[in-house]
């Protein structure tokens, strides 16, 4: 029975690794849409129920696609396996750090009551009393950061908080070496610079790499600017930041090509709340949903109609010297 668990469990790490995000399927409740990754967590967690690896696993990925009551289920029910067990204590963490943040999605967004909570309420507090021993025990040896992993998939976050990493300046706290100085490059290399973002969550690298691509193109020679050409590669497991992203750059797109004020200021405040904040006033969410109204008619079309030195998967894009708004 743990051969075929085991089985299931890897069956879910290659579909999601493999990018296969979105199926129909049939779960134990009516889910209308799921990522194909619980197919596998779910027959896994069958196939060995005393396991509390493979809910834990399912937990992940119901978190991912947003189907926060089917987390909290699957949370605790790893809880009442490991419950009265002393062993591992960094998957208690885990469960307790990913129930807290499916509580506090699943109730801004409605999909949980509050007679889901009353319901919970034992598994909930006991989980936590449980899993603030375990962090306590785990002392100083390790942080939540270093904990081995026991399942692979990845969690989303919308809004990162990383210090913003300029790669023309370095790879953050590192050394001078790694300082990319453009004017010492050679003509060939200079026309040929390519910058790839692996992962690229809320953009915020992409971002500062672009700014400080352009400060170090103003300091060239205007010789060195004609044949200077670079591409950015934004990639990204998630298609909710890839899309987030994309929506920033139209708004920059936009921005680049309207001189009208209030419009101009409309579209700053909205990048700002869609970088910074969960929340946004009304007038840059009309703003917002123009956008994605607008992005959504463009990939619509048979040659999507992005701004010509963008490209989206099948297409080639057109060199432009960097602009500024």
């Amino acid at each position: 029975m743990g051969h075929q668990a085991e089985k299931f469990k890897l069956e879910g790490n290659d579909h999601f690794k493999a990018g296969r995000l979105q199926r129909y399927f049939t779960y134990e409740r009516i889910l209308d849409e799921i990522h194909y990754p619980v197919h596998g967590y779910s027959q896994a967690k069958q196939a060995d129920p005393t396991d509390p690896v493979y809910p834990s696993n399912l937990s992940a990925a119901l978190y991912e696609v947003g189907d926060y009551a089917g987390c909290i289920d699957a949370v605790l029910r790893a809880w009442r396996i490991l419950d009265g067990k002393d062993t591992k204590p960094d998957l208690l963490v885990r469960l307790s750090n990913r129930l807290a943040k499916a509580l506090s999605l699943g109730v801004r967004a409605m999909t949980i009551s509050q007679t889901d909570l009353h319901a919970n309420e034992a598994g909930i507090q006991e989980l936590r009393k449980a899993a603030k021993t375990a962090s306590e025990g785990l002392g100083n040896a390790t942080t939540a950061e270093d904990l081995v992993r026991t399942d692979d998939t990845k969690e989303y976050y919308s809004i990162g908080n990383d210090p913003v990493i300029n790669l023309v300046e370095g790879w953050g706290s590192r050394t001078e070496s790694d300082i990319l100085d453009f004017n010492k490059l050679s003509r060939e290399r200079l026309s040929q610079m390519a910058f790839l973002f692996g992962g690229v969550g809320d953009g915020r690298h992409a971002f500062g790499t672009i700014c400080g691509v352009f400060d170090a193109y103003k300091a060239l020679p205007r010789t060195k600017q004609a044949i200077f050409r670079t591409h950015l590669t934004m990639l990204d497991i998630h298609e909710a930041a890839i899309a987030r992203d994309l929506c920033m750059l139209i708004l920059l797109d936009n921005l680049n090509h309207t001189n009208e004020p209030k419009t101009r200021d409309e579209i700053k405040s909205t990048l700002m709340y869609m970088f910074l904040a969960p929340v946004m006033p009304n007038y840059s969410h009309s703003c917002l949903r123009k956008v994605m109204a607008d992005i959504r008619a463009r990939l619509l079309t048979s040659t999507p109609g992005l701004p010509q030195y963008w490209a989206a998967p099948g297409q080639r894009c057109c060199p432009r010297r960097p602009s500024h708004a």
